[in-house]
């Protein structure tokens, strides 16, 4: 009881001030959960804002600062099973104090590892891609075989493709796998929003899937007939692409980052006690001195008190010519020495270095959507209702105002729903992404958020 009035009276003495707590979260199974989770989270009390990680199975909650804690927030939202059963790990805390300037202050610091070593784990990225795309194959190539045995195969080859069994029987065969196992992360991300109150794309698919392939099964097992396992297994095949495609450009995002974080050194010369010593970047403190000889990265973000050197920054800046640097000057982690040897005192180290904060830049890009995206979010929302609502009175309709049969009446309604399902919506934004980042990623340059994309569109001049 006190305990919740002393929070109260926090959050009133300070409205603007807000901490950003990351907490661990359970796999993410599909890119759609990521929204689940976002709206699970949303609902809970002091949330201001949240930014979904899957790939690093975290999510960085922003709340009022005082009110809750990190443990707190995992065993909400481990209720909602989206929690990894397991102690919680140390939780980082970005602490952002909103003034009338609007402007922020960082309170958490970070040793090297915050520079963005450990950004994101590549194994468990790569196995999350090597899964989405495995699934993805599979099911392209047991969806060819039934495409080219259906009726729409047929009309498309002038002619039948002979079979060992009967048609119907040898589509449930191919189709099966796909609509249960390739399509399973479709149905787990739909089971999961409607626990938890979201109409979103994977409810959307995976009702498109399962209606199409359990009514052709119920045909193939009674009466027979025309059935529509090729637009259960299409729907899956093309949405796995889709999906594949937006695991690939997000990955691709981190390794470039990766390969820019991994050129920073591991270790620095300082001076300590009178004598300089060797000692591991994570070590060093704002305000040391340390030595740069040529030839050697610098360390840590910092300002020259001695010396002089050029230095390559090219890494950071693009700059391909070398920087004088002197006495008062700037110097970023990362960058090459070049011909002299300079003492910099450490102005910035961890987290609060260019390096870390190029990683954090990217991380924010990776998690974010594009307008694009999030409206054909929040069109599958409304896309389901009507999917649901379309099919059901096409189904009443025929039925009871045509007085055609129940066959008939179920092969319209089910017509209705599987076109109401779009795949065109769900490939085309993740494929449009993932061909922008990689391409952006290769040539160096990395997009702040996924906004930037949609707005480099409009970009008519360029100042250098």
């Amino acid at each position: 009881m006190h305990e919740h009035a002393a929070q109260a009276r926090t959050a009133e003495q300070a409205p603007h001030a807000t901490e950003t707590l990351t907490v661990p979260i359970d796999r993410v199974f599909c890119p759609c959960c990521e929204e689940d989770l976002d709206a699970v989270i949303r609902r809970l009390p002091h949330v201001t804002d949240v930014r979904v990680d899957a790939e690093r199975m975290i999510a960085h909650v922003t709340v009022h600062r005082g009110v809750t804690t990190a443990d707190e927030l995992g065993r909400r939202i481990q209720a909602c099973n989206y929690m990894n059963p397991v102690p919680l790990p140390q939780a980082q805390v970005s602490s952002h104090e909103h003034v009338h300037e609007a402007a922020a202050r960082t309170a958490a610091h970070g040793g090297h590892e915050a520079m963005g070593h450990d950004m994101s784990d590549p194994r468990m990225a790569a196995s999350m891609e090597a899964d989405m795309k495995r699934r993805f194959l599979v099911a392209l190539a047991l969806t060819l075989p039934v495409i080219a045995i259906s009726p729409l195969g047929t009309l498309v080859l002038g002619r039948e493709i002979p079979v060992p069994l009967e048609r119907n029987w040898a589509m449930f065969a191919f189709a099966t796998p796909v609509a249960v196992w390739a399509s399973s992360v479709f149905h787990f991300g739909a089971w999961r929003s409607i626990r938890t109150r979201v109409l979103n794309m994977s409810v959307l698919v995976s009702l498109g899937i399962l209606v199409s392939y359990l009514f052709s099964v119920a045909l193939t097992f009674t009466v027979g007939g025309e059935t529509f396992y090729e637009a259960a297994v299409m729907l899956a095949t093309f949405l796995l692409f889709g999906h594949w495609m937006e695991m690939r450009a997000r990955r691709g995002s981190s390794d470039a980052v990766r390969k820019l974080l991994e050129l920073a050194p591991a270790d620095a010369s300082v001076e300590r006690d009178g004598r300089e010593v060797h000692v591991p970047v994570s070590d060093v403190r704002v305000g040391d001195v340390l030595v740069l000889r040529p030839g050697e990265r610098v360390a840590v973000d910092g300002e020259v008190i001695d010396g002089r050197t050029s230095i390559d920054e090219s890494m950071v800046t693009g700059e391909s010519i070398p920087v004088e640097k002197d006495r008062g000057n700037a110097v970023v982690a990362g960058t090459v020495n070049q011909t002299g040897s300079i003492r910099y005192r450490a102005t910035k180290v961890g987290a609060d270095t260019a390096l870390a904060r190029i990683a954090r830049l990217v991380e924010t890009a990776q998690s974010s959507k594009a307008p694009a995206q999030r409206i054909a979010d929040r069109a599958a929302h409304w896309l389901v209702i009507v999917a649901v609502s379309a099919g059901l009175l096409t189904l009443l309709y025929w039925l009871f105002v045509a007085q055609q049969p129940l066959l008939f009446a179920m092969t319209l309604a089910v017509t209705t729903v599987v076109i109401a399902c779009p795949d065109a919506l769900g490939l085309a934004t993740p494929t449009a992404v993932m061909v922008a980042t990689d391409m952006g990623a290769r040539r160096g340059i990395l997009f702040k958020e996924a906004a930037s994309l949609e707005l480099a569109s409009r970009i008519q001049v360029v100042v250098f």
